[in-house]
């Protein structure tokens, strides 16, 4: 009240064409801001008219559309309530489905936790299995490469055993080989002693008939034998010039030879067991002729003159069978007879 007692005392105080001017401003003044306002007021009626009215046909078209859309997008309300109830049954069942989930969604996520940690214990495991079955492989190999050199070593072995065996195979053979000889030569060498000893005593017993033989022989001839008186000058039989001429004649003594012709008996020799042999005595025929060399038939110097000579029945004819029979009973003088004991 002050401001404006102040503001009029200050105006009636101002010449009047200045009051006037003001007063004249501030009509203008307010008419612009009249003006304005109504102008605003215009504008807003304009747009709430353009919002709130429409045009005929406009109206025309979108009541059409109202209509099409009761028709399809409205239902009758005893629908509506059925549909409505089932949607609150809906809910219900969703909300008890849910409920459900929510536990099933916490036995997911135990058993998501019991996955991960059998995930866990599976890796150790894992790397346990991997470090031990590393540990085997190596084990293995080595064992593979033991295994191989042994089979190897083996092989070797074999081998070796292969040549033993082929050695001893050939020794065994050799064995028996020389074992046959052994036995073949024990069987000849039995033979020849057999034979040795049949030799022998076919030589004794041909030996003890030729020397009875022999005797008996002298022994006739002597009795034979006339006895006269030398006559030395013509040299008679029994002389002593008779006895010198025959040394000088013979050169081997003074006593005639007699030679004894022996025929053999061929008896039938068979294939025998060496084992068991015995001695058959020999059917011999002796046959003698007297063959004295410048000396008597009956004289003494023939009776003496077998033994140097070779006689059959001397020790010399003794001797020279022994030569003749020492080259293992070849000789053809006795036949050796083998015969079989019962």
């Amino acid at each position: 009240m002050a401001d404006n007692d102040k503001s009029k005392s200050g105006k009636s105080q101002l010449p009047t064409h200045i009051l006037i001017q003001k007063q004249m401003q501030d009509i203008i003044l307010a008419q612009k801001l009249a003006l304005q306002k109504l102008k605003q007021e215009a504008s807003v009626h304009e747009s709430t008219i353009h919002e709130t009215f429409v045009p005929k046909d406009k109206y025309g078209a979108d009541l059409k559309k109202l209509q099409e859309s009761l028709i399809n997008d409205y239902v009758v309300k005893e629908q509506y309530d059925s549909v409505l109830k089932q949607l609150e049954e809906e809910k219900v069942l969703h909300a008890n489905t849910k409920a459900k989930m929510s536990e099933v969604i916490a036995k997911l996520d135990f058993a998501l936790g019991e996955i991960e940690v059998l995930k866990k214990q599976l890796e150790r495991e894992k790397a346990a299995f991997a470090k031990e079955f590393g540990a085997l492989r190596n084990k293995a190999i080595q064992e593979t490469t033991k295994n191989v050199k042994l089979e190897s070593k083996c092989s070797v072995i074999e081998q070796e055993c292969d040549q033993k065996d082929e050695i001893l195979q050939y020794k065994t053979q050799e064995i028996e080989t020389l074992s046959q000889r052994l036995r073949k030569q024990e069987i000849k060498l039995r033979n020849q002693q057999n034979e040795a000893e049949l030799q022998r005593r076919q030589q004794q017993y041909i030996m003890q008939m030729l020397e009875e033989q022999s005797r008996k022989k002298n022994r006739s001839l002597s009795d034979a034998v006339p006895k006269t008186k030398p006559n030395r000058r013509n040299g008679g039989i029994g002389s002593k010039t008779s006895k010198h001429r025959q040394h000088k004649h013979s050169g081997i003594g003074d006593k005639p030879v007699y030679t004894a012709n022996l025929e053999m008996v061929a008896l039938e020799v068979k294939p025998v067991n060496l084992d068991n042999i015995d001695m058959v005595a020999l059917e011999v025929k002796p046959v003698y002729t007297a063959k004295p060399r410048d000396g008597g038939i009956g004289g003494k110097t023939s009776k003496h003159s077998q033994p140097r000579n070779g006689g059959i029945g001397g020790k010399t004819s003794k001797h020279r069978q022994h030569r003749h029979d020492d080259n293992g009973g070849k000789t053809s003088k006795f036949i050796q007879i083998p015969h079989i004991m019962d």
